[in-house]
């Protein structure tokens, strides 16, 4: 975690003119470097750790994916939420970032007058109602009524006349009317509850589609315009991916396979170390497991010491040059810094009394600027690389140069590492990246990784 923060906290704006294609030229070696037989060159420098390759497995498959790095990744289907309504945002019921389904109530509105209206509607279906059933009874007894007028009329006694059965009838027609009437009223009066229903949905913000809330752009209290979007929603199940396969696994693509997607995340830094007067060359981090510190280097001619806790600087080492490489030693050595600078000569400092003095000062130097410092997994040994496509390998305890490689890089060496195997890796402006067997008396070129299209940095 340490590491990652220091990459992103201090490397990375200023290493990122060292990665990729450089402008530099390289020089022509000066004649072939003279190479001595592996066999008279003794045995390992230091004891090698086995070697292990091991085989990433990948969880639930053959691990046997195309890789598609540095995806985009892209929601295709989004939403913007919008009121619906004109009012005021009374209450937001989600948080940014929080997974919702669909129809799921994203935020209220101020919704006072529509419930007053529905209740008002309400009251008139019931009063409907009630009419209806006034007039229905009124129906019903006027019918008898017609009933006896028309009964009295048939026993022929003069109990009625042809007008007041014709009255009778008249009175129960307009009745059954009136019932009719009375009738629509309650549909009338439903559909006019029903809108008012819906009105009053209108006030909750519901989204379509399941997904995580996106952005919140409104907030409690804010008068809201019908159609003004206020949440957006992202529908994480369906997305679209552009990535581009390796030319080499063309030949394996077929539509509907499973590919493993990486996408490409960009991280702020998590803290900012200020201090330093022009550009940071390098960055190491002490190997304390008590205390980690860090440590920066700059072409202002310094070497500065971090507490990561405070951010503060606890020690910097003048150098009589611009300082461009340093590295901690490892856990056997913990308490050493090695600094590379621009006048070619290389300096140990003690990071346990940050003593202004180095302890040692290695004993020679490159004939240009110091690029690239490294130690040897036992801390026994350190080694440098240089403009002058040199690379040394020096006796950490007595600062006495053990020996100098083979030049065979053709450009300036930008970045050399150890390996548990007692090997070196080192990488050149000469576009190659060369594999370095570490034995007694000298260092035997094992591989050489050329034909690179740009120059390797690192």
């Amino acid at each position: 975690m340490l590491r990652r923060s220091l990459s992103v906290g201090l490397a990375v704006v200023l290493v990122a003119g060292l990665i990729g294609c450089g402008g530099n030229t390289t020089t022509a070696p000066r004649g072939a470097a003279e190479i001595t037989p592996k066999t008279q060159l003794g045995g390992p420098l230091y004891a090698a750790a086995p070697r292990k390759i091991e085989q990433p497995v990948l969880k639930g498959s053959a691990a046997d994916y195309i890789v598609v790095d540095n995806s985009r990744i892209v929601v295709s289907d989004k939403q913007d939420v919008p009121s619906l309504r004109n009012g005021e945002l009374r209450d937001i019921m989600v948080k940014e970032g929080q997974v919702v389904p669909a129809k799921y109530t994203l935020a209220k509105l101020d919704a006072r007058l529509a419930d007053a209206d529905l209740e008002i509607k309400n009251a008139k279906r019931i009063a409907a109602v009630a009419d209806h059933e006034a007039s229905k009874k009124t129906a019903a007894e006027s019918y008898q009524r017609y009933q006896t007028q028309l009964r009295l009329q048939r026993e022929g006694k003069g109990a009625t006349s042809q007008e007041d059965v014709r009255a009778a009838l008249l009175t129960y027609d307009r009745y059954v009317s009136e019932e009719t009437s009375k009738k629509a009223g309650i549909n009338l009066a439903e559909q006019e509850v029903a809108q008012s229903k819906v009105v009053l949905e209108m006030h909750d913000l519901k989204s379509t589609v399941p997904g995580i809330v996106k952005t919140i752009y409104k907030k409690p209290g804010e008068s809201i315009k019908e159609l003004e979007t206020v949440i957006q929603i992202f529908n994480i199940d369906k997305v679209r991916i552009e990535g581009l396969v390796p030319v080499q696994e063309q030949q394996r693509l077929v539509k509907g396979m499973k590919v493993l997607v990486e996408p490409s995340r960009q991280e702020g830094p998590l803290q900012t170390l200020v201090g330093h007067a022009k550009e940071v060359t390098g960055v190491a981090v002490s190997n304390d497991p008590k205390k980690p510190l860090i440590v920066s280097c700059s072409d202002d001619g310094t070497a500065r010491v971090w507490d990561r806790a405070t951010r503060r600087s606890l020690k910097y080492w003048e150098h009589p040059a611009g300082v461009r490489a340093v590295a901690c030693g490892p856990k056997a050595a913990a308490n050493l810094c090695l600094t590379g600078a621009a006048d070619g000569r290389a300096r140990l400092f003690d990071l346990a009394t940050l003593a202004d003095a180095p302890v040692r000062e290695l004993k020679g130097q490159h004939r240009g600027a110091i690029l690239c410092v490294a130690f040897s997994p036992d801390g026994a040994y350190c080694a440098t690389g240089g403009e002058d496509r040199d690379i040394r390998l020096w006796d950490t305890a007595t600062g006495e140069l053990k020996y100098a490689f083979p030049q065979l890089h053709r450009g300036a060496i930008t970045s050399i590492s150890f390996t548990p195997q007692s090997e070196l890796v080192s990488a050149s402006r000469d576009k190659t990246l060369r594999v370095w067997s570490l034995l007694e008396k000298g260092a035997f070129p094992e591989t050489s990784i050329d034909h690179r299209s740009c120059d390797v940095n690192s």
